[in-house]
């Protein structure tokens, strides 16, 4: 319970557009986001859920990754630029969905100890209260995460891409262009006691180089 607190990302809704509806509701739409300056990320809900007042906002939101081509980093020495299409990842593992939130000070007791009863009556409580349906995880599953470099955390789809997953190790990091993701669940941006963590891919392989270094260079010297 002390892992690092996950953020959902936070989007600027474009456009949104129904794409499965009859006379009384809308049961899929197309939506628009802008994720940054220069990446615009193809959403597809499935939910019904109504997103009008959304439009022209920004919104915090769950986002499944359905469809990307995932490729290596380019070498550190590479002198080409990366393209910006592209998203830098760090894979997290399968994560708990509870990391999302941080564990409330009420279940705390005196001696440091999670009361779990307590802890999942209010887990169970906040995922069901979140934002317009729920949060689109049950609370305390297990999902495969990969996190961006300014810090938000990407369920990806487990079953697409179980291959990837076997063969990739916690602590990668992956370029993605991101085709098309799976709107989960959508909330207004709230205040956070927890910031994004950002990361930087160069400089933590820079730094995992030269730690590699050093332990060739011990084995060196007991021989």
């Amino acid at each position: 319970m002390t892992n690092e607190i996950l953020i959902p990302p936070k989007v600027f809704i474009k456009e949104v557009k129904p794409i499965l509806r009859d006379e009384n509701r809308i049961y899929a739409s197309e939506i628009k986001a802008r994720l940054t300056d220069k990446i615009i990320l193809n959403i597809l809900e499935q939910n019904g859920i109504e997103l009008e007042e959304y439009v022209a906002q920004e919104a915090e939101c769950l986002f499944e990754i359905s469809d990307a081509e995932f490729l290596p980093p380019p070498p550190l020495d590479s002198e080409e630029e990366t393209d910006t299409d592209f998203v830098e990842f760090k894979y997290l593992g399968y994560r708990s969905s509870c990391d999302f939130f941080p564990i409330p000070d009420t279940v705390k007791k005196e001696d440091g100890k999670i009361d779990k009863q307590l802890y999942r009556m209010l887990i169970e409580e906040q995922f069901a209260q979140y934002g317009e349906t729920g949060f689109g995880l049950k609370p305390f599953e297990r999902q495969p995460v990969m996190k961006s470099a300014n810090g938000f955390s990407f369920i990806v789809n487990k079953y697409l891409y179980k291959d990837l997953l076997k063969r990739t190790r916690k602590g990668t990091w992956l370029m993605a262009k991101v085709n098309k993701v799976e709107l989960l669940s959508i909330a207004k941006p709230s205040k956070r006691k927890h910031e994004p963590i950002t990361a930087d891919r160069v400089e933590e392989q820079q730094q995992y180089a030269a730690s590699m270094k050093v332990k060739r260079h011990k084995r060196f010297l007991i021989f």
